[in-house]
Formats: structure tokens, C-alpha cells, sequence
């Protein structure tokens, strides 16, 4: 039976399909349907989007394909709109990590657009996030560094002009602004998400553990426990992979192509991981899994947790200094010129 979330699943999974190759496991699954000649069940094909989007992305793709989510109505449309803003949410705070990377290297002055929209960062809102997206980006090529996430000024327009007009409808929704169109809406998060595609040839990992070995008379490896966070649920599978460098650690990190000996980008303490800090431990009002950095007040910073509606902050928890101290200098650049 067809579902309000058959033409979203098919149109991103063929994006998808563009992204991954003839090699992966996604083609490989079209194959053995199309040579048994078997329909193909568009859950099978969800679960596919799910698992290779990141994360928070991917676990508000898992809401949207729920069964409560079927009809076309407030409860429909205010996951769209989450779908599209998360996913604004994880571009930005890839642009402003790869920002601070750089700034650490050679600093460089901050635009005007970057200042306007620090504003808005202490407590930020959908708009707020596509704004730091476009400003972060420009600030980038303007300073020659090619973005980590690999789109060109052309990829970003085509970005923009999906997520402006869905901030719009965000608005609209919340200070319900007269009704809004479901096919419009369902055509921008189609595609939104076929242009978000490219997302799937990342990993988003997290550096569990460091292990050193120096055996005698042999060179020194790193083990490390990596968990990878690109998953249908929070169960993330970890691996263990040996390396003659080591990562930083407990740190949640992007990796280019799930190649781990290209590039990688460091997304903490934008997002975080407390299963890696709390290693089984049980603090009360933190859980083990990953959380978003959502607000930024003057004595403490609140973060979301991904799996479901809750915000904590990780002030005066043991385990969580490191955490604090990186947001501290964070901040102290970020709003340098921010009053």
C-alpha cells in the first residue's frame, strides 16, 4: 500500500544511489530484487536512508518514516520542518568547526554576515543556522580554504534556496501564519534532501578509547575503539582499527569517503557523545548517546539529546571538563565581537 513517504524514500534513495556507486550495498540490494524480480519494499529502502545519513539527521529521518507520522497534518509537518533544521543544524556546525580549525592555524577576520549572525547563536533558531551556513562558507572561500564538506558556491545557492523558504514555513507554523500547503512542503523536503545526498559518503565516528602498544624493538601503534555513528538505531557498532597516529580522543569526528587514513573533521563539542566519556557510568539527567550543543547561556551551555526531547547541561559533572574548557575557548572566539 502506498504511503504519504513513498515518493521521499524513492527520490532520496536515488540520490542517494548517484552518491554511493554501483559497488555498495544499496546498489547491490536494487540488484537482487530487479534479478529475483521482486518489488522492492520501500521500508527496506528507508532503512537504507536511515542508516546512511549521520546521525541526527538520520534519527529524525527515522521519525518522519514512522508510522505517526503518516498524515498530513501539524504532527507531519512540524517533523519536516525538524528534519530540514537538524539538518541545517549538522552543515553549520561542520562549517564552524572547519572554522575554528583554521582560525587556530592562522587567524583570519570575521565578516560582517559571520557578526551579524554570531548574534543569534546563544540561542539559535532555524534561520539562525542557514544564516551561519551561508556566512561561514563565504568567509571560507574568501579566505581561499575549500569547505572540508566539499560543495562549491553553486551547491550552497541550490542549498539556500531550499532551506530559505522552509525557514519561511517554519515561522508560518510556529506563529500559525494562515495554512500550509502539504505538497509544497513535501516537494521542498524532497528536495532538500536528494541535494543533502552528498552527506552519505561521510561517517560520523566517534573516538571511544586510545590504546598505546610499543612493543620492543617495533614501532608504536595506536588501537582504537571507534564507534560509527551512521546507524538505524542507537546501537552504534564499534570497531577496532590500528593506526601510527591517534585521533583526538572522545572526540566525535567526520570522516571523508569512511577513509581513515584521509581527512577528518573534529565536530566536538558541537556535537558529543557522553557513552565515550561516561563509559557505562549512569549520572542523572545525562544518558549515554549523542547530543547537539542547542544553547549557549552565560554560565552554562545546554545540549539535546538526539533520541529523544531532553536538554541537559554537562556544567560540574565529572568527566565532562575537557567538554567545558573547549566550549569556553570556543565561545571566546566566536563572540570576540558580540556584545
Amino acid at each position: 500500500m502506498k504511503t504519504p513517504n513513498d515518493n521521499i524514500i524513492q527520490q532520496t534513495f536515488d540520490a542517494i544511489l548517484t552518491q554511493v556507486g554501483e559497488k555498495s550495498a544499496e546498489a547491490a540490494f536494487v540488484a537482487s530484487m530487479q534479478a529475483a524480480d521482486m518489488p522492492i519494499d520501500k521500508r527496506m529502502l528507508a532503512n537504507f536512508i536511515i542508516q546512511d545519513f549521520p546521525w541526527p539527521i538520520g534519527v529524525e529521518l527515522r521519525r518522519l518514516f514512522s508510522g505517526d507520522r503518516m498524515k498530513m497534518d501539524h504532527l507531519r509537518m512540524e517533523q519536516i520542518l525538524k528534519t530540514a533544521e537538524v539538518s541545517a543544524q549538522f552543515l553549520s556546525f561542520c562549517l564552524l568547526a572547519q572554522f575554528w580549525t583554521e582560525q587556530s592555524k592562522k587567524p583570519f577576520a570575521f565578516s560582517a554576515d559571520l557578526e551579524a549572525q554570531m548574534n543569534g547563536f546563544r540561542r539559535p533558531s532555524f534561520g539562525v543556522y542557514v544564516g551561519l551556513l551561508r556566512a561561514v562558507f563565504n568567509l571560507l572561500q574568501d579566505n581561499d580554504i575549500s569547505p572540508f564538506l566539499g560543495f562549491d558556491a553553486k551547491k550552497l545557492q541550490v542549498l539556500l534556496d531550499v532551506y530559505n523558504p522552509l525557514v519561511e514555513l517554519r515561522n508560518d507554523l510556529l506563529h500559525q501564519k494562515g495554512e500550509i500547503e502539504s505538497d509544497h512542503l513535501e516537494e521542498l523536503i524532497c528536495k532538500l534532501l536528494g541535494e543533502l545526498a552528498f552527506l552519505t559518503t561521510f561517517k560520523l565516528v566517534t573516538i571511544k578509547e586510545i590504546r598505546v602498544f610499543n612493543p620492543r624493538f617495533q614501532p608504536v601503534s595506536f588501537k582504537h575503539t571507534i564507534s560509527l555513528l551512521n546507524s538505524q538505531h542507537e546501537d552504534f557498532n564499534a570497531v577496532e582499527k590500528n593506526f601510527d597516529f591517534f585521533f583526538d580522543s572522545h572526540s566525535v569526528l567526520l570522516i571523508k569517503n569512511g577513509n581513515f587514513s584521509g581527512t577528518h573533521l573534529n565536530l566536538s563539542p558541537f556535537i558529543v557523545d557522553t557513552g565515550a566519556i561516561l563509559e557505562h557510568r549512569r549520572i542523572p539527567g545525562v544518558k549515554n548517546g549523542i547530543y547537539l550543543l542547542n544553547e549557549i547561556r552565560p554560565n552554562k551551555y545546554i545540549y539535546t539529546f538526539t533520541n529523544a526531547p531532553e536538554q541537559t547541561s554537562f556544567k560540574d559533572i565529572e568527566g565532562f571538563e575537557e567538554i567545558e574548557k573547549q566550549l569556553g575557548v570556543l565561545c571566546a572566539l566566536l563572540f570576540q565581537k558580540v556584545k
